[in-house]
């Protein structure tokens, strides 16, 4: 790049305006700018440099590093400042930026044959590189699982393997992350079967739903009420009103959209009911 470019502050911006070419939302871009890349500014300030260095942002990438050892922070924010580092000596280096995953090495060690397969599964697919990174991962964690069982091939591997494979994943992946690993474990025996390799129907194991986990949030105390009314200000019209949505929704545990659309012809004065129609499915 030009010389003019190296100062750090005025990189910064133009990494912006190349994540805007992706296609991201200005308040994607706020959030990489605050989040990440004034951490970078703000390193640099500590080191009272303002002129991109190699060797200050090989620095900056120990110091991250260490931080997440330490559990200083979470291994997703670890990632994404290291994101951003690589983008910062990519724009260095070649004035732009690609949309691709940080590399690295695997922590599931294969046997020969399960390497070849996989390899030999992966040269087969057409999947992005952000994409094939995660495929990689979830078939080497598979394959290492079935090595775990016994299997050092595929020659003896049950629908059983695959549900325990299933169950294991279960215990620590959210939702969203264990149907993506059966989609791609699908992915690679549907593979398997049209290659020879395996010759039984595993579809029902994969067609069998994942039970998304509903977040159940705690109960409002007695205590907690009471503070809560005690803000409302009931001089006022709003404050009545305000006070009476409240103590309509604690007594009756009418939804906010059934109180929003409640009407007068609804109370039944003389009896002391309401009547709601709910639209809900």
């Amino acid at each position: 790049m030009n010389m003019e470019t190296t100062d750090i502050n005025q990189m910064i911006p133009q990494i912006m305006d190349a994540l805007r070419n992706f296609g991201l939302t200005e308040h994607s871009i706020w959030r990489y700018h605050h989040n990440l890349y004034l951490s970078i500014s703000k390193y640099y300030h500590s080191r009272r440099a303002t002129q991109y260095s190699a060797e200050i942002m090989a620095d900056y990438i120990s110091m991250v590093e260490e931080k997440f050892r330490n559990g200083e922070i979470k291994r997703d924010r670890y990632c994404t400042l290291l994101k951003a580092a690589d983008r910062m000596s990519e724009f260095y280096t070649t004035g732009k930026i690609q949309w691709t995953c940080r590399l690295r090495g695997s922590k599931f060690k294969l046997n020969d044959y399960f390497e070849e397969l996989l390899e030999q599964f992966l040269s087969s697919t057409s999947y992005h590189a952000n994409t094939k990174g995660d495929v990689t991962w979830a078939i080497r964690k598979y394959l290492a699982f079935l090595e775990a069982q016994g299997h050092d091939d595929l020659v003896n591997i049950s629908i059983k393997d695959i549900q325990l494979f299933l169950i294991s994943c279960s215990h620590h992946l959210k939702y969203g992350s264990l149907s993506n690993v059966r989609g791609y474990i699908k992915s690679f025996h549907i593979y398997l079967q049209k290659t020879g390799r395996l010759y039984f129907d595993c579809e029902k194991v994969f067609s069998q739903p994942i039970v998304r986990e509903t977040k159940i949030f705690p109960y409002i105390t007695y205590d907690e009420l009471d503070k809560i009314l005690n803000q409302i200000n009931r001089t006022t019209n709003i404050g009545k009103r305000d006070f009476a949505i409240i103590i309509l929704a604690i007594h009756t545990g009418l939804r906010a959209v059934d109180i929003v659309n409640l009407k007068l012809r609804d109370i039944d004065w003389k009896t002391g009911e309401i009547h709601i129609v709910q639209q809900k499915t």
